[in-house]
């Protein structure tokens, strides 16, 4: 998953060694994107892959909010202050792909 940082918040890319603050504006991916996108910190980036299916098949561009917030609930996924779609499927997709 990648997301934009809308809010500066510390933090460890998963690429580099240190912590530091990620920047307004900065594109960030993997775990540190879905933690952030989480909290608020930045908004998800669409990409086919944050649209596309979860690692079931599930075709989640197609679902409602209620509907992803129910099939999250059923994986586990802590979808914390995420509220809409972009948001809640950028979660599953980044918790599915790390079940792999």
């Amino acid at each position: 998953m990648k997301a934009k940082v809308v809010k500066a918040f510390p933090g460890r890319p998963d690429h580099e060694a240190m912590t530091r603050t990620i920047e307004v504006g900065e594109e960030i991916e993997g775990e540190l994107a879905a933690v952030a996108v989480r909290e608020k910190w930045a908004e998800p980036i669409e990409t086919d892959e944050a649209i596309g299916n979860d690692a079931d098949g599930v075709v989640l561009d197609k679902m409602k909010v209620d509907e992803l917030k129910a099939h999250a609930t059923s994986l586990g996924v802590d979808l914390g202050a995420a509220k809409t779609k972009a948001q809640i499927i950028a979660l599953i997709v980044a918790s599915t792909a790390k079940a792999d």
